[in-house]
Order: C-alpha cells, then structure tokens, then sequence
C-alpha cells in the first residue's frame, strides 16, 4: 500500500507530538530529582541548624544563675 501525502503528514505529525511528549516527560523527571536533592539539602541543613541550637541551649543552661 503507498501512503498517501495526507497520511505522511499525520505520521509526522504524530512523531513530532511523540518527541515532544517525551522531551516533557524527561523534563518533568529532571525537575523531580532536583526537586528531591533539595529536599535532602534543606533537611541536612535543618538538621545541622537543630543541632547548633541545642549546642547553644546546652551552654546557656550549663551557666550558673548567680546573676540573678
């Protein structure tokens, strides 16, 4: 069977719709991962932040109260 011109076209433009779904779908799975490494980066860095601020609790109640 020839394929008609009409035919050739709507292939075409079904691979073309196909590529740009894919280049939307990779798009979205790069923006997930990155999305997930800064997740883990915000919590490292709370993480970090929580222990300083216990640190510092523990030295201001570690000092003796004789200025009150």
């Amino acid at each position: 069977m020839v394929e008609s011109s009409s035919d050739l076209e709507l292939k075409e433009d079904f691979e073309e719709m196909n590529r740009r779904l894919q280049d939307i779908r990779d798009l979205g799975h790069q923006r997930l991962e990155t999305m997930k490494e800064r997740v883990d980066e915000t919590k490292k860095f709370n993480d970090m932040q929580e222990v300083r601020q216990m640190e510092k609790d523990i030295e201001f109640f570690s000092k003796s109260i004789d200025h009150l």
